[in-house]
Parts: structure tokens; sequence; C-alpha cells
């Protein structure tokens, strides 16, 4: 039951005591308590709560649930079905395009490069045969000898502090009939210089090999004149070794 049907239930109560008492009770009681005044009239009134509407509850209604029916489908027909293997053959009237190239093949690209045809060049023809010419002489440019003084050396305490010198003196001849044959060769020679500086004996110490090229080196050597050794600051006589060289 709820609160304001209670409330209400509880109000009617009270009242319907209270007047139950009232109706009880003698005339002569109620005369008792009168008042020299004037006399008062209590008035009791009842007042009914206004009841609110009762609410019904939601009813539930029962709502039955079926499973779910499974129906039994009978197996496809693969008879039909074409298989992933079988080969298509294109009827006449649909054309096959090609397969596409990977590149785009040009023909200007294919086609074969044509080297262009070059004309053999006009060559003049050139007369092999040459007027024959008077042998011309071989002249030979010829070296002059190259000539290094070395000295002998004296008995200690006796060497000459500055060697002879005859640097201002022509070299040796190459002779003709040498240098035409093409012979070469060294020369050495034993020199004796007096205290003027004037070769006074030539010795052939080594030969060259060639007789012509020795007796050149040697003609020449002897009218050599030069400065003489000095020792101390005094002319002295000396000996040198002087190689000769003859080369083409």
């Amino acid at each position: 039951m709820s609160f304001p049907v209670r409330c209400t239930l509880f109000s009617l109560f009270v009242h319907a005591v209270g007047a139950a008492v009232l109706c009880v009770l003698p005339i002569a009681a109620t005369q008792r308590f009168t008042s020299a005044g004037q006399q008062r009239v209590v008035a009791i009134q009842l007042s009914v709560a206004s009841v609110s509407p009762q609410v019904d509850p939601p009813q539930i209604l029962p709502v039955t649930i079926e499973p779910p029916r499974v129906v039994d489908l009978p197996p496809p027909d693969r008879s039909q079905e074409t298989p992933h293997h079988a080969s298509f053959e294109p009827s006449g009237s649909t054309p096959i395009p090609p397969p596409p190239d990977s590149f785009d093949r040009r023909p200007d690209m294919l086609a074969p490069l044509k080297r262009p045809s070059v004309a053999p060049a006009d060559v003049p023809n050139v007369d092999a045969t040459v007027a024959a010419r008077p042998p011309r002489k071989m002249v030979r440019e010829v070296t002059p000898p190259t000539i290094d003084a070395i000295p002998v050396p004296q008995s200690v305490g006796l060497s000459p502090e500055t060697p002879v010198d005859f640097s201002s003196n022509p070299p040796p001849q190459y002779p003709a009939g040498a240098a035409q044959n093409g012979l070469e060769g060294t020369v050495l020679l034993r020199l004796r210089v007096d205290r003027n500086g004037t070769v006074t004996d030539v010795e052939v110490i080594e030969s060259s090999g060639h007789r012509s090229l020795d007796q050149a080196a040697v003609d020449a050597v002897s009218r050599w004149k030069g400065h003489p050794a000095q020792r101390f600051g005094r002319p002295v006589a000396s000996e040198e070794v002087l190689p000769v060289r003859f080369r083409l």
C-alpha cells in the first residue's frame, strides 16, 4: 500500500474516533462546561485528503521465443561448374588481342642502321722511280780528343801544391783515315815537364789499339807548353799521366 493511501486512512480513522466520542458523551456533561460568558461552539471539520490516482503496475506479457529452425538444403550440383584448369577456346567471332609488350617497339629503333657509303678518295699515282743521284760524301764530325792530366805522385815532401796546366794548348787532331774507318780508342801517355812548362818527353803507357791514334796523340802532346807545377809558389819539374780519348 502506498504512503498517500496510508495517510488518508489514518486521518479518517482519527476523525471517526473523535466523532464517536462526542456522540457518547451525555448532554448534561456538555452543559457542565458552560462558561459565564457567551457559549462557544466548537466545530470539527473533517477534511479528506485528495487521493492520488492509483497507478497500476506495468503488466509483463509472456513472450514465447522459439529457436531458429534448421533447414537442410540439398548439396549443390557441381556437374555444371567449370574447373579452374579447363581451357577456354575462343569463339571465332571474338578476336583475342595480342599480349602487351613491356616496352614500345618502334620500327625506327628496330631497323638496322645504314652506314653512309664513303667514296674512295682520289689518290694521285706517284711514280716510284727516283732519278739516280750522285753519292754524297759523308762528312763526319770529329770530336776532339779529351785530355785529362793526371799528376804522377812524387816522394813525400816533394809533391807539388799546384798541378801543371795545359788548357791553352790545342787537342790532338783526329786522323782522317781513322775517322773514315771508324777507329776509336784511348791512349794513356806519361809526360815529363820541366820548370818552364815545356814537355820534354812523351811515353805511351797504354795503347789505344790503333797505331795511327797513338802517333797522333804523341805528336800533338810533344809540342805542348803550359804552366808548370808549383810547390810553395815556385815552379818545379813534374811527371804527368795524360789520357787522350778518340771518339767519333
